[in-house]
């Protein structure tokens, strides 16, 4: 008898070995795969899109309490425990390598969610992962955010179920009319839902316009490619044709010091316009709203 049970265990002890060999495959990713249209959250359009190269230096914050188990963006439930993260614009899911500048430390996070809204922030971390990366008692650092690409594409193949094209930048329209884009009046302390964009909408909000009414001087002024201080700058917009470029800063100069940034990416030459640098964050956001409030209402300030 006793051999029987010794010979029973033994093959129950072996065929759970062999499902746990089994089982060590990646588990299916939660939640779908998610771009998403252009959106508007109090007057700032955000224009979702896949971008494998994203490299990006800014202000990150966390989330938690008060959005624990509620839904994210991709339907997955948020866990503020979870290396989880929340981005305006990245394919959902999207898996991304954050370094807190401020101490090296540095953390893999999956993108689920969309956020943060408070124009000087690039990233809403989970609050494990702020633990993680040493800032969640002082609530915000400087970060540097990297797609994972490779990890990124598998995700999303498995997803999708084939890969996934890269969706290109939008590109400036000079003449564009622009009378459709709501005019900004942000108010950080009342951060309303964002809403989808109306299909006329959409299409303009899909382009890097100059404003139909300017209110700067239009004289043309040089552009230089000097790459300029550490600081904070407001970004009014990057171009692929540096014509464009030029003519907003043109535009821009009424405001401050404007001058072209330009970086090499995987489909050419890349020109940012950009505002700066000034100091402190609370000038950057001066700066934000009167580049804003005259018509470039995609600006976002950067810190570098």
């Amino acid at each position: 008898m006793r051999a029987a049970v010794a010979i029973m265990v033994l093959t129950m002890a072996a065929l759970s070995a062999s499902g746990c060999g089994e089982t060590k495959t990646a588990p299916e990713p939660r939640g779908r795969f998610k771009v998403g249209k252009p959106y508007e959250v109090s007057g700032k359009w955000y224009h979702p899109r896949v971008d494998y190269g994203y490299d990006e230096v800014g202000i990150a914050s966390w989330y938690g309490p008060g959005f624990d188990g509620k839904m994210t963006a991709n339907g997955e439930t948020y866990d503020m425990n979870g290396l989880t993260a929340a981005h305006p614009t990245l394919p959902l899911p999207s898996v991304v390598q954050v370094t807190n500048l401020e101490n090296g430390r540095s953390l893999k996070l999956t993108i689920n969610d969309r956020g943060p809204f408070a124009y000087d922030r690039i990233i809403d971390v989970s609050r494990r992962g702020a633990q993680l990366l040493g800032f969640m008692r002082q609530g915000t650092a400087r970060v540097r955010v990297q797609v994972v690409a490779d990890e990124t594409r598998e995700l999303h193949a498995r997803l999708v179920g084939h890969p996934v094209a890269v969706t290109p930048p939008v590109e400036l329209v000079a003449k564009a009319d622009a009378s459709a884009l709501a005019t900004r009046a942000l108010n950080t302390e009342q951060l309303v839902g964002y809403r989808r964009a109306s299909p006329a909408e959409q299409i303009f909000a899909g382009l890097d316009t100059a404003p139909p009414t300017q209110r700067l001087p239009a004289q043309p002024t040089a552009a230089s490619d000097d790459a300029g201080s550490p600081g904070y700058y407001v970004q009014a917009g990057a171009y692929a044709h540096r014509a464009n470029a030029e003519q907003v800063v043109a535009q821009l100069n009424g405001l401050g010091s404007a001058r072209i940034s330009t970086v090499q990416q995987d489909g050419g030459a890349l020109h940012r316009v950009r505002l700066g640098p000034v100091p402190t964050a609370e000038q950057a956001d001066q700066l934000l709203d009167a580049a804003i409030d005259n018509g470039f209402v995609r600006s976002r300030v950067v810190l570098e």
